[in-house]
């Protein structure tokens, strides 16, 4: 039997996208940056006539954060280039495949396959719905890092999205290490109020981890937030067996 802890911040410093962008990809300097947002119809993202729907809350932060930050500063501090945005359809679920028609702001039509993925080092997705899966397997392809934060809002700017990476890898693996190989475990977490436990059994799996970094030339994206800090199941690992 043994016994892993994970500390959930209580506080948060305020979120930098520089920080972010060095923390997660370590970008070197010429490396080219884009971002892409989902949208019902693509082609609003001509002249960035989306942002004038208040519904699109997700797509005026990608924009507003990512998109004018990279071109306003924290391009220029990391070396990074390119800096462009793409709308490409709303798959309509979290990890179906994505249409390959993508319209930028001056409403040309491309192609993810062939004009963007290939020529783009670091992807960001911000959209309405995740699109990990998609993208990681374009990436192993086109050999692009890249990260997919669906949903994005305020809350998750000043959280999960504020936290430093190397100590949430560090938790991470602390949580792999517990869970690896064993028969079962049981996790004590707490959800309004309420004291919870929850029996899993794994089998003696191999454990994996998302922990948020997406360094050096290896293809991969990370799914951010990422890490156990930001799981409903954070908490304490009460009971683990191994034999």
């Amino acid at each position: 039997m043994s016994t892993t802890s994970l500390e959930i911040p209580k506080q948060f410093p305020p979120f930098d996208l520089t920080r972010l962008l060095q923390t997660v990809f370590e970008p070197e300097k010429g490396e080219k940056t884009c971002v892409l947002i989902d949208l019902e119809d693509p082609t609003q993202v001509k002249d960035f006539a989306f942002l004038k729907n208040p519904a699109l809350t997700v797509q005026k932060y990608a924009h507003d954060i990512f998109y004018q930050g990279i071109n306003n500063g924290a391009g220029k501090a990391l070396g990074l280039t390119g800096g462009d945005l793409y709308a490409y359809k709303k798959t309509g679920g979290s990890n179906l495949d994505m249409d390959d028609l993508a319209i930028d702001p001056k409403g040309n039509r491309l192609s993810l396959e062939k004009d963007i993925y290939p020529k783009y080092d670091i992807i960001l997705c911000v959209s309405t719905y995740s699109a990990t899966a998609p993208l990681t397997a374009s990436a192993k392809k086109h050999g692009f890092r890249g990260a997919t934060l669906h949903g994005l809002n305020e809350i998750i700017l000043k959280t999960g999205l504020a936290v430093d990476y190397n100590q949430v890898s560090r938790q991470a693996e602390k949580l792999r290490l517990g869970l690896t190989k064993s028969d079962w475990v049981e996790i004590d977490y707490e959800v309004a109020g309420k004291s919870c436990t929850l029996h899993l059994d794994l089998g003696k799996q191999e454990a994996q981890k998302s922990h948020g970094l997406c360094r050096g030339k290896t293809p991969d994206v990370a799914n951010l937030p990422a890490g156990p800090n930001f799981s409903p199941l954070a908490g304490v690992i009460s009971k683990t067996k191994k034999f």
